[in-house]
């Protein structure tokens, strides 16, 4: 294991895993409810934050896809305060597909 000091007012770079955000109660996505695929298109994201504030994971509404079409993209994750993202907005992060 290495350690790796870091200054308390510096912020870092780190590569956190982006997870969906269901409704409690639910497991799954409405699209995957309604036997649709939910492509997963990123799965981690490239964050800067001081050390003390980078999150464990990222989230994202996957009530927001439905249907056929519907897409997650950066734009649309929950970032914590004190966080920046270092991608452009409009990457997909999910997109709904029909069964092939």
């Amino acid at each position: 294991i290495v350690f790796n000091a870091v200054d308390k007012d510096q912020k870092v770079e780190a590569d956190i895993p982006i997870h969906p955000r269901y409704n409690e109660g639910n497991e799954s996505s409405p699209a995957e409810r309604n036997s649709l695929i939910v492509l997963a298109q990123l799965d981690t994201v490239q964050v800067k934050a001081l050390a003390t504030k980078l999150p464990d994971f990222i989230e994202y509404d996957a009530e927001k896809l439905v249907e056929v079409g519907d897409t997650v993209t950066v734009a649309d994750l929950i970032i914590p305060e004190g966080v920046e993202i270092d991608i452009e907005g409009g990457n997909a992060v999910a997109t709904v597909r029909s069964e092939e």
